[in-house]
């Protein structure tokens, strides 16, 4: 060891509010652009109680707002949720939920219940 050196590294573990759970989902992402409301087309990858992360062919800010329609499992319930994106990278990008409602907190709640489920062991 040389002199000044920590005698330990500390571990980083990133803290999640909520778990990530795997999901394929078709998205359709309607967002505005500049002064246009614009609609795309986006994989889902990961959700969470938090927020969801999808692959999407745009160049979207920081804090872009947007509203995400696509069917929860195990129902395949149609659903429409605001989101805004936290950060990307490339083409993927972490989104957050906000303004969501009592029902929709609850069907998020029992898909992301559902995905816990069939996790495999």
């Amino acid at each position: 060891m040389k002199p000044g050196e920590p005698t330990s590294k500390k571990q980083w573990a990133v803290q999640r509010r909520f778990a990530r759970l795997r999901i394929d989902l078709n998205v359709t992402v309607h967002y505005r652009e500049r002064t246009e409301q614009s609609t795309k087309y986006a994989h889902g990858t990961d959700m969470s109680l938090g927020g969801l992360s999808i692959y999407l062919p745009a160049d979207l800010a920081p804090d872009t707002e947007m509203e995400l329609e696509f069917k929860l499992p195990p129902e395949n319930q149609s659903v429409r949720l605001k989101a805004r994106v936290r950060n990307k990278n490339m083409y993927r990008y972490g989104l957050e939920w906000f303004g969501l409602t009592d029902v929709q907190r609850h069907d998020l709640r029992e898909a992301c219940e559902y995905l816990e489920k069939q996790k495999p062991a």
